[in-house]
């Protein structure tokens, strides 16, 4: 139960947001601390340069950690922003065992690398502020769509990246996305279909034709072909046509938007004979 408490403690203590920038500090604290730092590059510099043994070296270094102990330039608190989709355990068990830590031995890059490695993490950013914080900011990736592949569905987001996550469930409702290349395009793709919001929010997949253009489904059943060059000035005129004649609203299978000049429909078949019979069954 003392244990369930300390990590309770823990979780909370990590995951807060910084406080707004005051001067809570005394004076001495950053005295001490910009002097710690001196400290510290001349001790580099004195290792590199002396033609120190290893041994020697490491021992400088640890007088200079003692010292710095002694100051108390310890990680006493740690606070984290950006944190929508990644978990708080997740969070808390990376950065747990970095409390109490000198925090001049903290490895900056190492750490980051940690919090890069979490599934929603696209990048981190950790940086020191003395004498005993360490402060965390994540940038989180964003969905956008699915990607659908023989191993199943994967998340994509606005940077093309695949997002290794398992628990899709929450995003269904994204668009489905096939076909080689359709990540790194779909974020385009997104910005292209939002560009006539009325008609973009219809729009429940897309299929990448050889890397060079897309099929997009509108309603879950209409194939929309756009062209490889002017495809936004193709989807601007299929708005035009929805909106003047409810073009989509019919027994539409396939619009082909390929061609400049003109538009070539193709009916669905199983539509027009299912209507074909509810009007000859009201008939008799």
């Amino acid at each position: 139960m003392r244990q369930m408490r300390h990590l309770a403690y823990r979780t909370r203590h990590v995951l807060r947001q910084p406080p707004k920038p005051r001067w809570r500090e005394p004076l001495i604290n950053g005295l001490v601390a910009v002097a710690c730092v001196v400290v510290l590059g001349l001790t580099v510099h004195l290792a590199r340069t002396s033609g120190l043994t290893e041994r020697a070296r490491f021992a400088l270094n640890d007088q200079l950690i003692a010292l710095t102990d002694a100051m108390g330039m310890q990680v006493h608190e740690i606070f984290t922003e950006g944190r929508q989709r990644t978990t708080a355990t997740e969070i808390v068990q990376i950065l747990e065992p970095y409390y109490g830590q000198n925090i001049l031995s903290v490895d900056i890059a190492a750490l980051q690398k940690r919090l890069q490695s979490l599934p929603w993490v696209q990048n981190a950013t950790v940086t020191r502020q003395l004498p005993d914080q360490l402060r965390t900011r994540l940038v989180e990736h964003r969905p956008i769509a699915l990607w659908q592949t023989a191993n199943g569905p994967s998340l994509v987001s606005v940077e093309g990246d695949i997002i290794q996550v398992s628990a899709l469930s929450p995003y269904r409702h994204l668009p489905i996305l096939s076909g080689a290349g359709a990540p790194a395009a779909a974020n385009e793709l997104m910005r292209l279909v939002a560009s006539v919001p009325a008609l973009g929010e219809r729009v429940s997949g897309a299929q990448r034709v050889d890397g060079r253009r897309w099929n997009v489904f509108v309603d879950g059943r209409i194939e929309v072909r756009l062209p490889e060059r002017g495809a936004a000035a193709a989807w601007v005129r299929l708005a035009r046509l929805e909106a003047d004649s409810a073009l989509l609203a019919r027994a539409v299978e396939v619009v082909d938007l390929r061609l400049p000049d003109r538009v070539v429909v193709r009916l669905d078949e199983a539509i027009l004979q299912s209507a074909a019979h509810a009007t000859r069954g009201q008939s008799t």
